[in-house]
């Protein structure tokens, strides 16, 4: 389609095949850099295949995305899905603009978005609670600091350095490390300092096991908030400090008050989820990160009116008029329920006389989003499926 702004997604992950879902019917093209397996089999023939990969060659992805805009005359529209992408193209940033339109505010702003040093420091310097953190060079000085509350989290800055495929097999995919006197750490640091020299050191909020939650949005050039929602964590893995297995969506205005001023102090345009979290003795609300992105749940935004993928290309393209008619379509509220078919099924097979932690009342309180089982794609979604859980056996 010549002229026609291209959408592209530039790797397959739960968080892209959600996009892939939110973009399919759409009169524009939708590409994908991808070389091969994982969730490929539930993709159908309306996306075009780039067997290319920006972990392995991300200098032939640019130069395929400039062929793109050289060959079309049109701007590639980049929707990010994960943090090691906003890395790839913070990297190629000077290459790709202005040929290709990528998802990322000003360098400064993406500093505070993405540096979670940068961005406790502008939580702290405009009185919006977070947890306190220690910074650590761990190539440099590793000692943690004598006056803060154990057990504490270690956590990177730059959260794409633990996702890389090496990386996260290497620390088994976690998020964070829990640390709980000061050995642990010592023999921790060896593993650690291959993938990351700056850390964080950080105090952990006491919150219930429903106490997680996020502020998910939408926001214009300007960082103003044009529409957004709250969802509540229900069951995560691993415990705490995981991701989300089942979500929520949640009537909260008071997170949803201090999630817009969370996002509208550091002014991120786009697509955003602050994580927020409830301290269970003193009900206080913590930021505890953003992700300057599309992430795992987007889809709820469907249910509640919104496509906010759509609204992000629309955006992006110029097109106030479709802008203003998605915005539109939101209605009232709903409680709705997003679950993470493989990970919720492989927690079930693994604590099936364990009824308290299945969470078996919340499928019959909110309406469902599945995010990968649809009829039409019941066959590769089951096959999928049986080779997880059979090492499970």
């Amino acid at each position: 389609m010549h002229n026609i702004p291209a959408a592209y997604l530039l790797s397959l992950n739960p968080t892209s095949y959600g996009i892939y879902k939110n973009l399919r019917d759409t009169p524009f093209p939708l590409h994908l850099y991808h070389k091969g397996g994982g969730l490929e089999p539930l993709l159908g023939k309306d996306i075009i295949l780039h067997r290319l990969s920006i972990e392995d060659e991300p200098e032939a992805v640019v130069h395929d995305l400039l062929q793109a805009h050289a060959a079309s005359g049109a701007t590639p529209i980049i929707m990010a899905s994960s943090d090691y992408e906003l890395a790839f193209m913070e990297k190629y940033r000077k290459d790709l603009e202005p040929a290709v339109s990528l998802p990322l505010p000003s360098p400064e702003i993406s500093r505070l978005a993405n540096n979670k040093h940068a961005f406790y420091t502008k939580m702290r310097e405009t009185g919006i609670r977070s947890p306190r953190s220690h910074f650590l060079d761990i190539l440099n000085s590793a000692v943690l600091p004598t006056d803060m509350r154990w057990p504490i989290l270690i956590k990177p800055i730059h959260s794409h350095e633990w996702k890389t495929t090496v990386a996260s097999r290497a620390i088994r995919g976690r998020k964070v490390f829990v640390i709980r006197k000061p050995e642990e750490w010592s023999s921790l640091q060896a593993t650690i300092r291959k993938f990351s020299s700056e850390l964080l050191a950080q105090e952990i909020i006491d919150a219930s096991e429903d106490g997680h939650y996020s502020y998910c949005c939408y926001a214009d050039k300007s960082g103003k908030v044009l529409w957004g929602f709250v969802t509540q964590k229900i069951l995560q893995y691993p415990e705490n400090f995981g991701t989300a297995l089942l979500c929520r969506t949640v009537d909260r205005p008071d997170i949803e008050t201090f999630g817009r001023r969370t996002i509208e102090t550091v002014g991120l345009p786009g697509v955003s989820e602050t994580e927020v979290v409830i301290d269970r003795n003193t009900g206080e609300l913590s930021a505890l990160e953003i992700n300057s992105r599309h992430w795992i749940q987007h889809r709820l935004s469907t249910r509640l009116g919104v496509n906010i993928s759509l609204l992000d290309y629309f955006y992006r393209s110029g097109q106030r008029t479709m802008v203003e008619e998605i915005l539109s379509g939101s209605g009232p509220f709903k409680h709705v329920l997003w679950i993470d078919d493989f990970g919720y099924l492989t927690h079930l097979a693994k604590n099936f006389f364990r009824l308290r932690r299945l969470h078996l009342p919340a499928f019959f309180k909110n309406s469902l989003e599945f995010s990968y089982m649809e009829k039409s794609k019941l066959a590769p979604f089951l096959s999928m499926l049986m080779r997880r859980l059979l090492p499970l056996r």
